[in-house]
């Protein structure tokens, strides 16, 4: 069987849509960008930690102070060890799961959404990155 690697089709042609909108595909949404029109960008990482341990390093303000980007946390919902959500500075919010896995180990993902438009997707993925190598070592001490 041949892999499938075949790009999706629509099924109204470009020229069609441009003709109708003043856009082509393309024009309508750019990647990281939700059907709502706002940027979004996810970033996880698995760690040898329980999800107790990664989910109290995030509301609990002295833990989150050894490895939390700087800016303000303010917190709308939390389900403990499942989920968290909360807004962010310049008005993105935050969705932070948390995913038991095989091996003492837990996943923490977090969603950064609101995002100010394409350029700033990188420079979130880049800053949460950085951020995600740091717990392990702050949830020693």
């Amino acid at each position: 069987m041949a892999a499938r690697e075949q790009a999706f089709k629509p099924s109204v042609a470009d020229a069609a849509v441009k003709a109708a909108t003043g856009r082509d595909w393309a024009g309508w949404f750019a990647a990281h960008q939700k059907a709502d029109g706002q940027f979004s960008v996810t970033v996880s990482k698995t760690m040898q930690a329980d999800v107790s341990t990664l989910y109290e390093a995030v509301p609990n303000a002295p833990a989150r102070r050894k490895w939390f980007p700087p800016g303000t946390l303010k917190i709308s919902s939390q389900t403990r060890g499942k989920y968290l959500r909360a807004a962010w500075k310049d008005g993105t919010r935050l969705e932070f799961g948390f995913t038991s896995k095989d091996g003492g180990k837990a996943q923490l993902a977090v969603a950064v959404n609101k995002l100010g438009g394409q350029g700033a997707v990188e420079t979130e993925r880049a800053l949460w990155k950085k951020a995600f190598n740091q717990p392990a070592t702050a949830l020693e001490d």
